[in-house]
C-alpha cells in the first residue's frame, strides 16, 4: 500500500468511528450563537486565559454568528471583515490563497499568510518559518475566532503581526448530525456534513465539506474536500486527552493571474494570457494529526503535552518557463509542554513551557513548457528548526491592577542542501538566537472600563518560500535576506457596559529595522522575490463598537487610521526615505447590523471600506478605495427530533468594480486582481437529533 493509499484509508477510517458513533441518539445541542449577542468571553490566544477586557493586548473575538450563520462558508475572509487593523486581500483567488495583514505585518506575502501566528485548537497551523496558508480550514468546523493584533512574538515567538485562533465547535450535551447545501453564482456547490456527540468519558466532533467553484474570472476554478475531526477523552477525573485530524484535498485552484489597469477596467473576467498558456494553477494534498494531554495536578496546578505532524504535498504551474513548475514535499512536526500555577491567594499566576517545531521542505523545480513539466533546474532539502522557552506572569497589584510579564528565548537554525549540483552546491545554514520581552498593564478604573498599555518586541525571519527565492538562480538560499525585528507601544481602552456596550480602543505605534518586502525582475515574470527595506516607522489607531440596541439587534462598526512609512530605504539608487508602505490602506472600516427575530429568523447586512492602496514603493501606483456591502438572511426552525435552516445572501449588492488582490511591485504594471460583481448564494441546513 503506497503511502498515499495509507494515508486516505486512516483518513475514512477515522471518519467512520466518528460518524458511525455518532446516531442512534436523541435531542439537539443548544444554539446560543443567535440569543447571546454580547457576553463576556474567555480568551485563550494570550496563552494566559482571562477575560477579553482584562487581557494588555488589542483583541476580537468573532462568534459562530461570523462564520457560520447565513454565510457561504467559501473563505475564512468572510470572518474577518469587522476586525480593525486587519485587511484580508485576494479571498477569490485560490492558488495564492487568502492574504491576511494585521498593522502592516503580512502585507509583503505573494500569496498566503506571513508574521501571524495560525491556531486551530491548540495546536500551530503556521509552520516554524512564519507561513501559513489556510487552504484546509474550513468555517463550518468553528464557533469561536480571537484575533490578537500586534506584537506576539513573546507568546509564540516567530510572530511579528499577531494571532488568530481558532475553535471548532464544543461537544453537544446531546448528539446531532447535519447535512447542509449551498450553491450560488460562478458554479459554487457546496455540501457538507457535520456531527458531534457524548457518550460517557467519550465526546468526538467531525466536520466534512467539498467545494467547487468556477471562479469569477477565466482559469480560476477550485475543487476541494476538507476533514476535521476531534476526539476527547476523560481517562480519569485529572486527565483529559484530545486528538485532532485535519485533511484537505484539493486538485485543482487554478490561477487567473494579474492585470494591468486598463486590462483590469475592460476585461475584468479575463485570464493574463501567459497563464492560460502555462496553465498555471496548483494542486495540495495535506494531512494532519495532533494529540493534547492535559493533567491536572490540583486546581492551581495544571501540565499539558502536545504534539503534531504534518505531511504537505503540492505542485504549482507559474506562468514562466525556467523553473516554473514547483514540487513541494513538506514535513512538519512539533510538540511542547506548559506547566501552570496559580497561588492561593489567586493574585499571581505563571505559565512556563517549551515550543519544538522543525519543518523539512523538500522543494524541486521543473521548466514549464506551457503547463508539461520538463528539465529540472532546482533540487534542494530546506530545514527550519527552532526551539522556544517562554514565561508568562500575571501579577495583580491590586483588584484593580494587574501586570503582565512576557520572556522568550528562541534558538533558530535554516539551512539548505543543495542536491542540483550541475551548477554549484548552493548549501548552506544560518542561526538566529533570538529574546523576546514584554511587559503589558491593565487598569480597572471601573467595572466596564479597562484602560491597558503593552510594550513588546518582536522578530519575523524570511519564510523558506523566500529565501529559496535567490534572484541569483543558482539555487540555494538569497543571502541577502536578514530577519525583520520590531519594538512596539500600545495604549489602548476597552469595556463592556451591562453587555450592551462592547468598546474598544487601541493607539499603537511600532519602529521596524530590515523590513521585508517583495519585488519581480522581467527574467521572471510573476515569481516574487524578496529584499530588506532598511527602516520603516507604523502608527496608528483601532475602534470598535458593538451595541445591543433592543433585544435580537446588534450595531456594530469599527474604523482603523493608520500611517506606515519608510524611514530609510534605498534600492536600485532610489532613495524611498518618506514614502507609504504598499499594500496597507491608509483609512479602514466596517458596520453591520443584525436583527434576530424570536421566531428564529435572522438577517443581517455589513459594509467593508477600504482607503486607497499604494501598489509600489515609490507611491506611483495608487488603487482606489471601494466599498462592499453584503446582506444575508435565513430562518431556524426546530421541532421534535430534527431543524431546518434555509438561507441566502447577496455579495456586493451595489455591484463595485473593484480589486480583490493587490500586487505589490509586480513587474509590467500587472497589479490588479479584479473582485466578483454582486453575485449570489442560497442553502438549506438539516439537522437531526
Amino acid at each position: 500500500m503506497s503511502k498515499k493509499t495509507r494515508f486516505r484509508f486512516f483518513v475514512l477510517c477515522f471518519l467512520s468511528v466518528s460518524f458511525t458513533t455518532s446516531f442512534g441518539f436523541a435531542q439537539t445541542p443548544a444554539d446560543t450563537s443567535l440569543t447571546k449577542l454580547l457576553d463576556s468571553v474567555i480568551v485563550t490566544a494570550s496563552r494566559m486565559a482571562g477575560l477579553e477586557q482584562q487581557v494588555p493586548y488589542a483583541l476580537t473575538v468573532s462568534d459562530a454568528f461570523y462564520m457560520q450563520t447565513g454565510q457561504r462558508q467559501l473563505s475564512i475572509n468572510e470572518a474577518l471583515q469587522n476586525i480593525p487593523g486587519l485587511v484580508a486581500l485576494n479571498p477569490d483567488n485560490f492558488a495564492q490563497d487568502l492574504r491576511v495583514s494585521i498593522r502592516g505585518f503580512g502585507a509583503r506575502a505573494a500569496f498566503g499568510i506571513r508574521g501571524i501566528k495560525i491556531m486551530v485548537d491548540g495546536l500551530p497551523e503556521s509552520t516554524p518559518d512564519g507561513q501559513a496558508q489556510v487552504d484546509n480550514l474550513d468555517l463550518g468546523a468553528f464557533q469561536q475566532m480571537e484575533v490578537i493584533r500586534g506584537a506576539s512574538s513573546s507568546l509564540y515567538g516567530n510572530a511579528a503581526g499577531g494571532v488568530i485562533s481558532f475553535s471548532s465547535e464544543a461537544l453537544p450535551s446531546k448528539p446531532y448530525v447535519e447535512l447542509g447545501l449551498t450553491t450560488g453564482s460562478f458554479g459554487l456547490q457546496r455540501s457538507q456534513l457535520k456531527t458531534g456527540w457524548q457518550q460517557g468519558k467519550l465526546g468526538g466532533f467531525l466536520h466534512v465539506a467539498h467545494t467547487q467553484t468556477n471562479g469569477y474570472r477565466s482559469q480560476s476554478a477550485m475543487q476541494s474536500t476538507l476533514l476535521y475531526n476531534r476526539l476527547e477523552w476523560k481517562l480519569n477525573t485529572h486527565t483529559h486527552l484530545k486528538l485532532i485530524y485535519n485533511y484537505v484535498f484539493s486538485p485543482k485552484a487554478d490561477d487567473p493571474g494579474a492585470l494591468t489597469r486598463p486590462e483590469a477596467d475592460n476585461q475584468r473576467r479575463a485570464a493574463r494570457d501567459r497563464n492560460v498558456m502555462f496553465a498555471t494553477g496548483e494542486a495540495v494534498e495535506q494531512g494532519k494529526v495532533g494529540a493534547i494531554l492535559t493533567h491536572q495536578f490540583s486546581p492551581r496546578q495544571r501540565l499539558q503535552l502536545k504534539g503534531f505532524f504534518l505531511d504537505r504535498s503540492f505542485s504549482n504551474r507559474l506562468p514562466f518557463e525556467n523553473g516554473g513548475i514547483v514540487q513541494l514535499r513538506r514535513a512538519y512536526a512539533g510538540g511542547g509542554a506548559t506547566y501552570y500555577y496559580q497561588n492561593q491567594p489567586n493574585n499571581y499566576r505563571i505559565k512556563a513551557g517549551i515550543d519544538i517545531e522543525n519543518q523539512r521542505d523538500n522543494r524541486q523545480r521543473y521548466q514549464n513548457l506551457q503547463g508539461t513539466r520538463g528539465a529540472q533546474t532546482l533540487y534542494q532539502i530546506e530545514g527550519f528548526a527552532t526551539t522556544g522557552l517562554f514565561v508568562l506572569q500575571d501579577i495583580e497589584l491590586s483588584p484593580v491592577f494587574k501586570v503582565n510579564l512576557g520572556t522568550r528565548y528562541d534558538v533558530i537554525k535554516v539551512s539548505a542542501i543543495d542536491r542540483f549540483l550541475s551548477n554549484g552546491d548552493a548549501s548552506g545554514n544560518q542561526s538566529f538566537r533570538v529574546f523576546n520581552p514584554s511587559l503589558g498593564v491593565v487598569y480597572s478604573f471601573a467595572p466596564f472600563a479597562h484602560i491597558y498599555a503593552n510594550l513588546s518586541t518582536s522578530f519575523e525571519t524570511p519564510a523558506l518560500s523566500e529565501l529559496s527565492a535567490n534572484p541569483q538562480a543558482t539555487g540555494g538560499f538569497n543571502p541577502e535576506l536578514t530577519p525583520q525585528k520590531a519594538i512596539s507601544y500600545e495604549l489602548g481602552v476597552k469595556g463592556l457596559a451591562h453587555k450592551k456596550l462592547n468598546y474598544t480602543a487601541a493607539l499603537f505605534y511600532i519602529q521596524v529595522q530590515n523590513e521585508l518586502l517583495p519585488f519581480e525582475l522581467a527574467a521572471f515574470p510573476q515569481r516574487i522575490f524578496y529584499n530588506n527595506a532598511g527602516a520603516s516607522t507604523r502608527q496608528g489607531i483601532e475602534t470598535s463598537l458593538k451595541y445591543q440596541f433592543v433585544p435580537g439587534v446588534l450595531l456594530e462598526g469599527s474604523y482603523t487610521f493608520s500611517r506606515f512609512v519608510f524611514d530609510s530605504f534605498v534600492a536600485d539608487g532610489q532613495n524611498y526615505a518618506g514614502k507609504v508602505l504598499p499594500g496597507i490602506p491608509q483609512h479602514m472600516g466596517h458596520l453591520g447590523a443584525r436583527y434576530i427575530y424570536p421566531n428564529g429568523s435572522y438577517i443581517a447586512v455589513s459594509a467593508r471600506f477600504n482607503g486607497r492602496i499604494f501598489a509600489n514603493n515609490d507611491n506611483s501606483v495608487v488603487d482606489p478605495g471601494y466599498q462592499l456591502v453584503n446582506l444575508r438572511a435565513g430562518w431556524k426552525k426546530s421541532w421534535k427530533n430534527w431543524a431546518i435552516e434555509p438561507f441566502a445572501g447577496v455579495n456586493n449588492l451595489l455591484n463595485m468594480r473593484y480589486t480583490s488582490n493587490l500586487r505589490i511591485n509586480a513587474f509590467g504594471k500587472r497589479f490588479y486582481e479584479p473582485g466578483a460583481t454582486i453575485n449570489f448564494y442560497g442553502g438549506v441546513r438539516v439537522r437531526f437529533f
